[in-house]
C-alpha cells in the first residue's frame, strides 16, 4: 500500500492510497483539519493524524519502510519496523482507538502483509 501525497490544489483530499497500481482510498481534511482516510468498498472512516504536518511526516517514514523494510531479510526488516514504530509514537499516530489507522498499518506490516 502505497500513499501518494497530492498537490496542495487537491484540497481536502490530501493523498490517496494505491495498491497493485490501483488507486484506492482517500487522505482527506475533514471541517476540524483533521486528516481522516477512506476506502469506497467499506465506507468507514477512520483517524490517520491530527493535522497535515504530522501526516506528511507519517508518510515519509512509511515510505521509507516500503522502499526498506518491506522487502529486506528478517533482521533489516525488523529494524526498519521499529523505525517506524518509534517515528509514528513520536509523531502520537499510535492512539489506542477503534478508528485509528496507522495502528492498524503497523499491525499488517509486522504480519509481513504490507
Amino acid at each position: 500500500m502505497r500513499i501518494i501525497l497530492c498537490d496542495a490544489s487537491e484540497h481536502p483530499r490530501i493523498a490517496y492510497e494505491e495498491l497493485d497500481g490501483s488507486r484506492e482510498g482517500d487522505f482527506f481534511l475533514d471541517a476540524e483539519g483533521v486528516v481522516r482516510y477512506a476506502h469506497p468498498g467499506d465506507g468507514h472512516v477512520w483517524f490517520a493524524a491530527p493535522d497535515p504536518t504530522s501526516f506528511r511526516r507519517a508518510v515519509e517514514h512509511w515510505i521509507v519502510y516500503l522502499d526498506r523494510g518491506s522487502k529486506a531479510q528478517a533482521e533489516g526488516r525488523v529494524a526498519t519496523l521499529d523505525s517506524l514504530r518509534n517515528a509514528l509514537t513520536r509523531l502520537e499516530l499510535l492512539p489506542d482507538r477503534p478508528d485509528a489507522l496507522w495502528p492498524v498499518l503497523l499491525e499488517q506490516a509486522e504480519a509481513g502483509l504490507l
